[in-house]
């Protein structure tokens, strides 16, 4: 690939055994010297944007190692944080409530828990405009009332996992109806959508799941009055009417 490229359609990964808040010594020293070569070797690039996953519930040696990189680099990179909407855990326990019989009232905490943890590590980066999240949608979605706390968040990125598909009557890739409408609010962020995991659909290659959602895209609500008015504002805040 040529500079522009890597500069403008590359997105960088980092290695999944990372684990810079390990509580053994030696993985936790031997992750935070990878992970800074890793963070130089993407700045070397030129890459616009880097994903970092929040995989445990402290992360503040990885909020250090970050917020030293973007201070004392000399680069404009972006750094997506993926966090899940719903964790696996949770999903696990809505099973378990609802084999038990319970109001599945229990998993409400947990539902918070992922909302916490990105909130603890962007408190951590002291808010810096250029950490965003990578928010990653499960195949069970929670309540209206938790998807809109995450809409107000500064979303650059929607992970979509292969397994939250379903099948249509012809064999392609679709989405159930609720993940259509929350795709449809999303929209309106600009945000950039990722297809994760292996296809599913054994006579189909990823190009069918972006298809899918570029035909989503294409057939999305018209924007109201409101929101042509007020696209690009929605993070100032308006002098109040006398």
């Amino acid at each position: 690939l040529c500079v522009a490229d890597w500069g403008s359609l590359v997105v960088g990964k980092l290695s999944p055994w990372l684990q810079p808040d390990s509580e053994v010594e030696y993985v936790r020293k031997n992750s935070e010297a990878a992970l800074i070569q890793e963070l130089n070797f993407t700045a070397y690039l030129s890459l616009p944007a880097v994903v970092i996953p929040l995989t445990q519930a402290d992360n503040s040696n990885l909020a250090h190692i970050l917020i030293n990189h973007i201070q004392k680099g000399h680069h404009s990179q972006a750094f997506w944080i993926r966090v899940p909407l719903v964790s696996a855990a949770d999903e696990v326990d809505e099973v378990v409530d609802d084999d038990d019989g319970s109001d599945g009232s229990g998993g409400a905490g947990g539902k918070a828990a992922t909302f916490a943890r990105w909130n603890s590590f962007r408190s951590l980066c002291d808010y810096n405009k250029r950490i965003s999240l990578a928010l990653e949608l499960s195949a069970d979605l929670p309540s209206e009332e938790v998807i809109q706390k995450w809409l107000g968040e500064p979303i650059k990125a929607v992970v979509l996992h292969t397994s939250t598909f379903l099948t249509n009557k012809k064999g392609f890739p679709v989405l159930a109806q609720a993940h259509q409408l929350l795709v449809f609010r999303l929209f309106k962020l600009d945000v950039q959508f990722i297809i994760s995991g292996m296809s599913c659909h054994s006579d189909k290659e990823l190009r069918a799941y972006i298809q899918y959602l570029q035909h989503l895209s294409q057939h999305r609500p018209p924007p109201s009055n409101y929101d042509i008015f007020s696209k690009g504002y929605e993070d100032y805040l308006q002098c109040p009417l006398q």
